[in-house]
């Protein structure tokens, strides 16, 4: 009897041990593969970043930027009031408008009282 019941206390311990090192095993896995992401996650932020004005030469102010109450934003008000015409639209009409306006600073313009409406409105 002592000997069988050493026999199934060794088997008990073998499942036992079986289960700890899956364990164990899994546990390791785990970190492994939070270790590769955060080598991945930490080589991508130490990536440098290339400067925004080395690939383009800053933008200059315009006479628009500068001018905070004009003619073109009080156009632009207007046509939004209106409510008849689409975005896409403006840019043709601003240049029919005020001819002293290319295709360029049409779109500056507009883009630039798009980008600042709520800072236009109030003066």
């Amino acid at each position: 009897m002592n000997i069988l019941y050493l026999i199934i206390k060794n088997h008990n311990r073998s499942k036992e041990e079986k289960k700890r090192k899956e364990k164990k095993r899994k546990r390791k896995k785990n970190i492994y593969k939070n270790n590769l992401k955060n080598k991945k996650m930490n080589s991508e932020a130490k990536k440098p970043k290339e400067p925004e004005t080395s690939a383009k030469p800053p933008a200059k102010r315009s006479k628009i930027e500068r001018e905070p109450c004009n003619p073109y934003f009080a156009f632009l008000f207007q046509l939004q009031k209106s409510g008849s015409v689409n975005l896409y639209e403006v840019t043709p009409m601003l240049m029919k408008k005020f001819p002293e306006l290319d295709q360029e600073d049409a779109e500056r313009t507009l883009l630039y009282w798009m980008q600042n409406y709520d800072r236009i409105e109030k003066e």
